[in-house]
């Protein structure tokens, strides 16, 4: 288990087509599962986008950006409810 997470976190798109960075992620992700290692959207996320390079920053901003004003939406509400 070690060794594929390590490999999930030092795995860099450098040298690869677009389709096969996302299918190495997938492989790696799934033989986590085999072994009933299960990582959450979020950890998948990230470590997805970590492994971009200066071309996706632009995505890897957005996604943070949308999935933080996401977070505030959810917040916001839970303290209006609460109130």
């Amino acid at each position: 288990m070690l060794s594929l997470l390590t490999t999930l976190i030092i795995i860099k798109i450098e040298g690869l087509v677009l389709a096969r960075y996302m299918n190495k992620i997938k492989s790696i992700i799934d033989d986590l599962a085999l072994i009933v290692h299960f990582l959450s959207d979020v950890e998948i996320i990230a470590h997805t986008l970590n492994g971009l390079v200066d071309e996706f920053k632009e995505l890897t901003v957005t996604i943070h950006v949308n999935d933080t004003l996401k977070y505030l939406r959810i917040s916001m509400i839970n303290f209006l409810i609460k109130s």
